[in-house]
């Protein structure tokens, strides 16, 4: 008996009208393994796309995370920056305290050797004196 492409078409129509009737002929027409093969390649593909999903959300902390380290790190950098000049500050000061330290140093020894002097002249003085 054969099979016309009209009666084909119809065929299509009665099966995209009845999906039960779908289901009954790809049962007949597939083998089961291949049908069970497909079942569990659907359900795997599920998971995948479950598990992308899940990939895609961790990504998208991370960049948030990424872009806040970002700022800190940014912020870091100005605080470290005010930081150093500072510290370049403190050293000019240091170095002019340092330099005031010198010279109180030395007019201290000036201080010391006059008054050793004035002792000395206070003591030849007494001896005259007496």
């Amino acid at each position: 008996m054969p099979f016309t492409i009209h009666e084909y078409h119809d065929l299509v129509n009665l099966l995209e009208e009845h999906a039960d009737w779908r289901d009954e002929l790809r049962r007949l027409l597939l083998p089961s393994e291949l049908m069970s093969d497909m079942r569990a390649l659907t359900a795997s593909q599920r998971r995948l796309d479950e598990r992308i999903e899940a990939i895609a959300a961790a990504q998208d902390r991370n960049d948030q995370q990424i872009a806040s380290l970002a700022e800190d790190i940014k912020a870091l950098t100005i605080a470290q920056n005010r930081t150093n000049q500072q510290i370049q500050e403190l050293i000019l000061a240091q170095r002019r305290t340092d330099e005031r330290l010198a010279s109180f140093e030395k007019v201290q020894q000036r201080l010391v050797t006059d008054v050793a002097v004035l002792k000395t002249d206070v003591a030849v003085l007494k001896t005259d004196v007496a």
